[in-house]
């Protein structure tokens, strides 16, 4: 068992190393919150962003990436932690103590986002901003979610 978590932890550490981007599905999964930054430098051109527009925003991103891709990090990191706890059969209290440091990250995760949310509404003009909210309608279909009673079998 100890093996397997070390051999884990360097496979991780490699993948997820700070000097390597959080690969977007990770990111996405680990934050369900579209990246509005990310999309509206992709759109540059579609959205009209002015040249002062997009160094604002490559600015902002390029402070606050390390950071999302460090929290994004340690979500997955806590994520294996409570997995590996859980098939351990590890108590109650560990595994709880566990999943209340998961949303310690997970919470500044969102709150990066929240900032992104705030620092593009400051920046583009209002015809801009419903313009990635389009995007964003277009793009990313919320997940329809089943209630769990009914994917039992009958």
């Amino acid at each position: 068992m100890k093996f397997r978590q070390l051999v884990l932890a360097a496979f991780l550490a490699g993948v997820f190393s700070t000097t390597h981007a959080m690969d977007m599905l990770t990111l996405q999964r680990v934050v369900p919150l579209p990246n509005l930054m990310q999309l509206s430098m992709q759109q540059a051109q579609t959205l009209q962003l002015t040249v002062p527009q997009q160094a604002t925003l490559k600015q902002w991103a390029m402070q606050h990436l390390p950071a999302q891709d460090q929290l994004a990090t340690e979500i997955v990191r806590l994520e294996n932690v409570l997995r590996e706890q859980i098939l351990a059969g590890a108590s109650a209290a560990n595994v709880s103590q566990t999943a209340q440091a998961l949303e310690v990250p997970r919470a500044a995760l969102i709150e990066i986002r929240r900032q992104c949310v705030a620092q593009l509404r400051q920046v583009l003009t209002p015809a801009q901003w419903q313009q990635v909210l389009q995007q964003v309608a277009d793009k990313v279909p919320m997940p329809a979610t089943a209630p769990m009673m009914k994917m039992l079998p009958q």
